[in-house]
């Protein structure tokens, strides 16, 4: 073993990390491994090589080489095909390329290896809805909804908003309305982005619905809960010049002005 050790130190420093083939550092610490897998010194000689590979990747990202980028964070994986950190790099990387369904992959192969796998779902399901797969982003968005997570309120919007594509309104109103109710704050002024963003959605889905009267009646009073953004007051003031109450959208789109100009 203690050659072994010698010989992929050597190696390393030729910078013969994992190529060639049963002639690198790599192979030189799996094979002590093979003999003793408690061995710590191969065991940091792998973590080295990742950090190298990670370290060289985030160089080439720097330079503008996507390619070369790419290359080192697959000999990284290669190396240590275990590390759910290191395939959240990649995952993250691939999405900045917009290679969405590899960057999926990679977020589930992450989430299969974590004993808490909310966060690698999140984002393995927006890039599957990134890569046009709603219906996977879906099984994703409900999982993580359902889950004591940071990300669960996100996901449900991000859920009601795949079923309103997918021409699922009540569905969609239900997870909105339960999201809504476990946020907890929505009811409350100032209503932060993703609250405005919740009730936004809601309002379009219930015009699906044809509950435009639900609006009318009742969620105008959100408004007045001083929304992050105007989007809310663009989507209620719609319904209302939509339904013959100019004077009502044009106070709508008033107020609007009043808190965001335009």
């Amino acid at each position: 073993m203690a050659r072994l050790l010698e010989e992929a130190e050597r190696l390393f420093e030729q910078k013969k990390l994992t190529k060639p083939e049963g002639e690198s550092a790599l192979s030189r610490y799996r094979a002590v491994l093979a003999l003793d897998p408690d061995n710590e010194t191969a065991k940091e000689g792998i973590r080295r090589i990742v950090a190298t590979y990670v370290e060289w990747a985030r160089a080439a990202g720097e330079r503008g080489d996507a390619r070369k980028q790419l290359a080192y964070l697959e000999r990284a994986i290669s190396a240590d095909p275990r590390n759910a950190d290191l395939l959240f790099i990649y995952g993250g990387t691939l999405m900045d390329l917009e290679r969405y369904a590899e960057a999926a992959e990679a977020f589930e192969r992450a989430a299969s290896l974590l004993s808490d796998p909310t966060e690698a779902r999140f984002f393995a399901g927006m890039a599957r809805l990134n890569a046009d797969q709603p219906e996977k982003a879906l099984a994703h968005f409900s999982q993580v909804r359902r889950a004591e997570s940071e990300y669960r309120h996100q996901a449900g919007y991000f859920e009601g908003g795949v079923l309103f594509g997918l021409d699922r309104y009540d569905e969609a109103y239900d997870v909105l309305s339960a999201t809504l109710r476990a946020k907890g704050d929505c009811e409350t002024a100032p209503l932060d982005e993703l609250c405005t963003d919740l009730w936004t959605l809601t309002v379009y889905v219930l015009r699906m619905m044809d509950r435009e009267d639900v609006i009318m009646e009742t969620m105008v009073g959100v408004l007045d809960l001083e929304p992050a953004s105007p989007d809310l007051h663009d989507a209620i003031a719609e319904v209302f010049r939509a339904n013959g109450r100019e004077e009502e959208a044009r106070r709508i789109e008033a107020r609007r002005r009043e808190l965001f100009g335009g």
